[in-house]
């Protein structure tokens, strides 16, 4: 199975809308002081993984429960 990584641009709602789903499905909380957020895709441009930064310091990170561990 083969990733890609892309950014998530906070206007772009369909986007925003999943990773917003895989942080609340793996019972995180997202934060308000985001700089930028990057998805990982898979194959079906499912949104597997995300994490965010803001100036120097990580935010809400998740991998979904299914692709943990590969």
């Amino acid at each position: 199975m083969g990733y890609s990584v892309s950014v998530i641009e906070q206007d772009n709602k369909a986007a925003m809308a999943q990773c917003e789903a895989l942080l609340k499905k793996e019972g995180i909380s997202r934060d308000a002081n985001i700089d930028i957020t990057i998805g990982l895709y898979d194959d079906n441009y499912d949104l597997v993984a995300t994490g965010s930064c803001f100036e120097n310091t990580l935010r809400c990170l998740a991998v979904d429960g299914s692709h943990q561990g590969e």
